[in-house]
């Protein structure tokens, strides 16, 4: 699973070519969830608390960025790393 961003415990992935609309994978532990890109919102899945406002606030923040990776993994080129909530840019 090709990792794009790791904080908190949480291991953020996408797959290439994956089908629409644009998300990403979250998963902790024994908790997963698929996150649309564009509303923040989970498609399925789920996780607890303070990982889920973590993962959608992240989300809003890195929105442009996670957009791109998304367009890259349609046409299968590498991912890039996408900097966590603290990261600086």
């Amino acid at each position: 699973m090709p990792t794009i961003a790791r904080f908190a415990g949480i291991t953020i992935y996408m797959y290439w070519a994956d089908h629409g609309p644009p998300h990403l994978h979250a998963i902790f532990e024994d908790e997963e969830a698929l996150f649309n890109i564009l509303t923040g919102d989970i498609m399925t899945g789920g996780l607890r608390g303070r990982r889920l406002r973590m993962v959608q606030g992240w989300i809003e923040q890195r929105r442009d960025a996670l957009l791109e990776n998304w367009r890259r993994g349609q046409f299968l080129l590498p991912f890039e790393r996408v900097p966590g909530p603290d990261d600086d840019e």
